[in-house]
């Protein structure tokens, strides 16, 4: 009960103070509000984005190798790649798999504009998502890098129901 009484003398005395505020001033100090409230959850979504990127690289990273199936899937992502397109074949700076997630590293062309990288990003998912029977996930964070796109895959139930 006594929060609610707080807070309500609280909310009583805001509601006074700005009535006491001309109504140009009230506008502006209400849009100030909504701008702060606004950065700060444009803050926490990317902070939020961080920490999901990171526990994806995690993911792989912790997981022990299984090197016939690492070496298998390694060479499927790369070939993939080359069928699809011999430039996103040469865009491929690292495959790293374990036992049942990869890595990828791919890197933009450095001189695209952005309706080029736009372009760029689109092809990458239609090749990712015709030749992986796995869940993937693709990252871009321009700023990061501008160049720079990982791919995340996890195959745990197409590797589990390989064995």
């Amino acid at each position: 009960m006594y929060r609610t009484a707080g807070y309500t003398l609280a909310v009583a005395a805001m509601l006074f103070a700005n009535s006491a505020l001309p109504q140009d001033d009230r506008r502006t100090a209400s849009a100030e509000r909504a701008a702060e409230t606004m950065i700060a959850e444009e803050r926490s979504a990317q902070a939020a984005e961080k920490e999901f990127i990171q526990e994806l690289a995690a993911a792989v990273q912790d997981e022990s190798r299984d090197e016939s199936w690492a070496r298998r899937q390694e060479s499927m992502i790369r070939k993939a790649a080359g069928d699809a397109d011999a430039a996103l074949e040469r865009s491929v700076k690292r495959v790293d798999c374990r036992r049942t997630r990869c890595a990828i590293d791919i890197e933009l062309k450095a001189s695209a504009s952005g309706d080029e990288h736009a372009r760029q990003l689109s092809g990458i998912d239609e090749w990712i998502a015709g030749s992986q029977p796995c869940a993937y996930t693709v990252v871009h964070d321009p700023a990061r890098s501008a160049k720079s796109v990982q791919v995340f895959t996890n195959c745990g139930e197409q590797q589990q129901q390989s064995r």
